[in-house]
């Protein structure tokens, strides 16, 4: 039969089971709270595709030399303040005025004035043609008041008609009676019948003349002239449709000086510039010299690049995802970034999505995420909330983002993480 254990042996034993339960607590306590991290970690970013590879960049505002010469300027170094129409760089030339310039002056004066000759000419036939078509204007009233007092003439002669003709029919019928009674002689009735005849007869010569003063006095009215012997329209319209003929010739010419004179007023710009012998370029912004193209004592020619400037205050993030999820990108949502070197987390838009290719090909940004193996897009973001950055310039600066993702982009993102499509891709393959 076995001893039965002290009491000294008892507490050890107490002791130990006790260190090993609070050994197992601390240990689970300390795996809860490690998946508490990693749940919130993995909901922080849920709906969102998160790339390490984002940097601050602003537009590259270009400056270019205007004429060929020397740059003549203080030193300008990278990095530098200038404020917007401030004297940047001055380019000088040693070549002296051609006299070429008198010529081409010349020539410009000349297609000027013929020019302003042209339109002289043109004002004054279109008061012409303003004249004329007043003038065929009162033509027409007055052709057509005189057709229609002719027209009223016509239509009381054939009333005058229709009256003598009513009323030598009833000469004929009481004639015709007399004849049956023996008391009317045959040749009596005989004339009476042909001037009923003759008088119905005149009767429809009179409405055919009203109705052809209708026509005609419809026709004056459009302008066009019916009588016989007459042209079909008055001489001031036919002068207006030849000044009409002439206006389009003379605005015809006025097209081809316009078009002379801008020509030769660009060829002596281009003389002038050639031949300029100085010129100042000054900062069309307020903003920092991002690179120097042109140093002091350098030759350019017109076009080179002399100066690059960008401004710091409209400065953006850009930031590179692989570009299968170009299309997952929710456009004008809000991302979420965070500066290297900081834990503070501020907000920002997504303003545009491109190819990474093209924008680097442009070469209008400052600065550019690096390039990566993998074809990427670039997510350009509008900052909302910036940081105290006084007298800073952000422009080059790297940061954590989060990009918005639309809706059932976030599966997408699990999904291919975990490898699930690649899984149902061999299955069904």
């Amino acid at each position: 039969m076995a001893k039965l254990a002290s009491p000294d042996a008892r507490r050890g034993n107490s002791a130990a089971v006790a260190r090993r339960l609070t050994g197992r607590v601390l240990k689970l306590g300390a795996a809860a709270t490690i998946v508490y991290l990693a749940v919130r970690a993995i909901a922080s970013g849920y709906g969102y595709v998160g790339t390490n590879n984002a940097v601050v960049s602003a537009q590259i505002t270009v400056l270019r030399a205007p004429i060929e010469g020397y740059v003549a300027a203080g030193e300008i170094t990278e990095g530098q303040e200038l404020k917007q129409a401030a004297p940047v760089q001055t380019i000088s030339s040693t070549k002296q005025q051609d006299a070429q310039l008198a010529d081409l002056e010349t020539d410009l004066k000349r297609l000027l004035k013929q020019r302003d000759a042209a339109q002289g000419q043109r004002e004054a036939l279109a008061s012409l043609l303003r004249d004329l078509k007043d003038r065929a204007t009162a033509g027409n009233a007055a052709q057509v008041a005189r057709i229609s007092a002719i027209m009223e003439s016509d239509r009381n002669k054939a009333g005058s008609a229709e009256t003598r003709r009513q009323q030598l029919e009833r000469d004929y019928e009481r004639k015709l009676s007399l004849l049956r009674s023996g008391n009317a002689a045959p040749a009596e009735v005989d004339r009476l019948r042909s001037d009923v005849i003759a008088a119905a007869q005149e009767v429809s010569a009179a409405n055919a003349a009203t109705q052809a003063d209708l026509s005609a006095r419809d026709a004056a009215q459009g302008g066009v002239l019916s009588e016989p012997g007459s042209n079909d329209v008055t001489y001031s319209i036919q002068r207006a449709d030849e000044v009409r003929i002439v206006l389009i010739q003379v605005d015809r010419s006025i097209t081809d000086l316009n078009a002379a004179a801008e020509q030769a007023r660009e060829r002596l710009e281009a003389a002038r510039r050639y031949n300029q012998t100085s010129a100042i370029i000054r900062a069309p912004i307020s903003g920092m010299v991002w690179k120097v193209g042109a140093i002091n004592g350098e030759r350019v020619s017109p076009g080179d690049v002399v100066l690059e400037m960008v401004d710091c205050g409209r400065a953006f993030i850009v930031a590179s995802i692989p570009q299968y999820r170009m299309s997952d990108v929710l456009p004008g949502g809000e991302a979420r970034f965070r500066f290297v070197g900081e834990d503070s987390e501020r907000v920002a838009r997504v303003v545009s999505i491109e190819s990474a290719a093209a924008a680097a090909r442009e070469g209008r940004f400052a600065a550019l995420p690096q390039s990566e193996r993998e074809a990427t897009a670039l997510v350009t973001l509008a900052a909302i909330s910036t940081p105290n950055s006084a007298n800073q310039c952000l422009v080059g600066r790297t940061a954590r983002v989060l990009v918005p993702l639309r809706k059932g982009g976030a599966l997408r993102d699990w999904t291919q993480r975990l490898g699930l499509d690649q899984i149902w891709r061999g299955l069904t393959s």
